[in-house]
């Protein structure tokens, strides 16, 4: 299993929920704790997708 970490606030949760389920389906794991949201699957989240699930400003 690879880890990826992100900045909590910079994170949209229903997007970032939606990419899992359809690319691990149920085969991941989320733990948010503070700033911190550390996803646990099968490989990390590529830079492509981070930035689909990040805020835009």
């Amino acid at each position: 299993m690879a880890f990826t970490r992100l900045e909590a606030r910079y994170i949209d949760r229903d997007k970032l929920d939606t990419l899992l389920r359809k690319e691990f389906g149920s085969d991941y794991g989320v733990e948010a704790q503070g700033d911190v949201i550390e996803i646990n699957a099968s490989r990390q989240l590529t830079e492509a997708e981070v930035q689909s699930v990040t805020w835009e400003y």
